[in-house]
């Protein structure tokens, strides 16, 4: 159920919410039956190891047991909310390999797999000839370490914007945490909330930080879960929450990552600051990283630029008809 900011309930049938009753995210909303008031498929890792009947016999009652409940939160933005739903999904990815990518799906378009690239601000792995062997290895045990559990995060574009110079920014970190937090970052990168990276325990310990974010500033701000974002890293712990939990976290500037968030540019034309080039795309159009020449993994927030905006309409107009005509 979504309601009006004054508390009014928007109708499906009443052609409130622009198509919708999210309102694409600026409603606010109670998910009533997300989670149960108690049983449940309580399983296990060993019951993944376990198929006997008596486990599936204990597990289906569980599950018989279960009643939805209804949302135990108040209303608030879908933008919001969807951090249980993260958390809900990533636990669905149990297997050590897995990796998860939120992001943004109205303004953002892949030109290759964001999984398989290594990023220039990634710590570099190196040969470390020139150290003994079992120091090596002690080096080599941590990488495998950072690899298995870490976060990925993606500034916005330093040289055009920072907190204090971003109005909605500074607003959602002032809304959420006080002046006084709001001070203290000000001066600080702008980091996307809507483009995260990282392993499944990653992502899960993420989610359930920033679902506490709500429960801590009850901030229903369309926005505030930026400001959540923001402050977690700078100044609400979420390293060290991550490290306690052996992961690791890296923060990408605009343009080094396998996500370009490109919003902050906005005022010229991309092509003329050498984001976008003539490449072997269907339309010859490639977004590149700041090196110049790497095609940029995840393009996120091209609608901000004409030229883009214009060739994404393009293709998506090709692509639909391909679909159509293979009915």
């Amino acid at each position: 159920e979504c309601y009006k900011k004054s508390g009014a309930r928007i109708l499906p049938t009443n052609n409130e919410g622009r198509g919708s009753t999210t309102n694409h995210g600026f409603s606010d909303c109670k998910i009533d039956g997300l989670y149960s008031s108690g049983g449940g498929n309580n399983k296990t890792d060993d019951d993944n190891n376990n198929n006997n009947n008596s486990h599936s016999s204990i597990r289906g009652k569980a599950a018989a047991a279960a009643i939805a409940a209804m949302d135990p939160r108040e209303a608030r933005p879908v933008a919001t909310a969807r951090y249980e739903l993260y958390w809900i999904w990533s636990r669905q990815y149990r297997h050590d390999d897995s990796s998860i990518l939120i992001v943004d799906v109205r303004d953002a378009y892949f030109q290759s797999n964001p999984f398989d690239f290594r990023s220039s601000s990634s710590p570099a792995l190196g040969n470390n000839v020139h150290l003994p062997a079992n120091q090596q290895q002690q080096q080599q045990q941590q990488r495998n370490n950072e690899e298995e559990c870490k976060l990925d995060l993606f500034e916005e574009n330093y040289e055009a914007v920072n907190i204090a110079k971003s109005q909605y920014n500074s607003r959602w970190i002032k809304n959420a945490y006080g002046q006084k937090a709001l001070k203290e970052v000000s001066s600080k990168p702008v980091i996307c909330s809507g483009s995260t990276m990282g392993s499944q325990r990653a992502i899960e310990l993420y989610s359930i930080a920033m679902v506490a974010q709500f429960d801590k500033t009850k901030c229903k701000q369309v926005g505030c879960d930026q400001g959540f974002h923001n402050y977690l890293y700078y100044e609400g712990g979420l390293k060290p929450f991550l490290q306690s939990h052996g992961c690791t976290i890296n923060v990408h500037k605009q343009g080094d990552g396998a996500v370009n968030n490109l919003a902050a540019m906005r005022n010229s034309p991309l092509r003329d600051q050498g984001v976008v080039i003539d490449g072997k795309a269907n339309d010859g159009i490639v977004v590149v990283n700041n090196d110049k020449s790497t095609p940029s993994p995840v393009v996120h927030q091209f609608d901000r630029d004409k030229e883009l905006k214009v060739a994404m309409r393009k293709r998506t107009s090709l692509m639909l008809a391909r679909w159509r005509s293979s009915l």
